[in-house]
């Protein structure tokens, strides 16, 4: 784990579950509510996703995995009027 984020997705899916744990205690079937209804939660699960996928690299699917986390990422900071970057 650097200082930069996670890097691998064992790593990701500890900082998920640590954001999750902060939110509540249970981890999957609170993970399936907080992501629907916790607009912060869902946001900071894109920004984490969106993050290691730029570190691990552009290539083949993580291009396309990335795209598609950084579209999302866009779509909840838009809506929810949060702006942090993913290189933050």
């Amino acid at each position: 784990m650097g200082m930069n984020g996670p890097s691998t997705y064992g790593e990701l899916r500890m900082y998920i579950l640590k954001d999750l744990k902060y939110y509540t205690g249970n981890p999957f079937i609170a993970f399936v509510r907080r992501y629907f209804f916790e607009p912060g939660f869902r946001f900071t699960f894109w920004l984490r996703t969106t993050r290691m996928l730029h570190l691990k690299g552009k290539k083949g699917v993580n291009f396309l995995l990335f795209t598609f986390s950084w579209w999302r990422l866009k779509h909840w900071g838009h809506k929810y009027s949060f702006d942090i970057s993913f290189q933050a």
